[in-house]
């Protein structure tokens, strides 16, 4: 139960309950976002690696400002 931006915990078990899976389930898609930033960021780095071996810098540069762009 939500109110006034403060979590109150209530003394009913299925409110509690229901509290604590509500919790669980906000904690579980934070580290589910920070899991896939930090995928996509792993991606981004190894295909601009790979992309820096394989062109010159002007077509390095446009590599890179079309990655940015599909990662933002």
């Amino acid at each position: 139960m939500v109110v006034n931006k403060k979590i109150l915990i209530s003394s009913d078990k299925a409110a509690s309950k229901f509290t604590v899976y509500v919790l669980s389930a906000y904690i579980i898609s934070l580290k589910y976002n920070a899991l896939r930033l930090s995928l996509e960021e792993s991606i981004q780095n190894i295909t601009l690696s790979t992309t820096r071996s394989l062109y010159s810098p002007q077509q390095f540069h446009i590599m890179n400002v079309m990655m940015t762009c599909l990662f933002d």
